[in-house]
């Protein structure tokens, strides 16, 4: 959010609650550090949910509409992927020793969510088919949550219906991947499945409605 938009926030919080507005706090503001971001990339004034994600997750700046890669990434060229990967917070923590996980009201693999754990020169690439031809040999967003993301304790997801051209199954890739790892992983489906997970005993956790499962959307 932009200064002015805090400004306004506080204000009309303010004043709904009777008072001029200005005197009032919005919570974050009584956190014991603030600090402001300039919101760009390099290689614009405007960035997108991508790239800011990137930084935000990674701590890099990088280029417009690409996910968890530095300035050097050149956007849709898979050969340049490689040398311009970055790590996120979440592979800081799994090394540390700690569980990780996300929980996103968003697409699994949209440009927000998808920087803690992919590495694509386009955003758009969420899933094989979408992917030029010409640019295979890099894997989609999904199926890299799925398989070069070890880390994946728990996931709550909203997919995104896609046809894959592979006739991969990612959600049941998911638990056998995390079987032969010698972990118990668990599906729930819904409230009362969740609710009956045996927090002792499950190791890995994955959410989503039933129809994905069957249809093997992650996306």
């Amino acid at each position: 959010m932009s200064i002015s938009t805090i400004t306004a926030a506080r204000i009309m919080k303010g004043q709904l609650k009777g008072k001029l507005g200005e005197e009032e706090k919005l919570s974050f503001e009584s956190f014991p550090y603030v600090s402001l971001a300039k919101t760009y990339t390099t290689d614009k004034q405007v960035p997108d949910s991508a790239a800011t994600a990137t930084a935000l997750q990674c701590g890099v700046k990088s280029k417009y509409f690409t996910v968890g890669v530095d300035d050097s990434i050149i956007f849709e060229q898979c050969s340049s992927v490689e040398k311009a990967k970055v790590e996120s917070i979440l592979k800081w923590a799994a090394d540390a020793g700690k569980s990780t996980g996300f929980v996103t009201t968003a697409r699994v693999t949209h440009a927000t969510p998808a920087p803690l754990y992919a590495h694509s020169a386009s955003r758009k690439w969420e899933y094989d088919a979408i992917i030029p031809v010409g640019e295979r040999a890099c894997k989609d967003i999904a199926a890299q949550l799925v398989e070069d993301y070890p880390e994946n304790d728990t996931i709550f997801l909203n997919p995104a219906p896609g046809q894959r051209e592979d006739g991969k199954n990612l959600i049941d890739d998911w638990m056998d991947l995390k079987r032969r790892a010698g972990n118990q992983p668990v599906f729930v489906a819904d409230k009362s499945t969740l609710a009956r997970v045996d927090a002792a005993t499950a190791d890995c956790l994955m959410g989503m409605k039933q129809l994905y499962r069957d249809k093997g959307w992650i996306c």
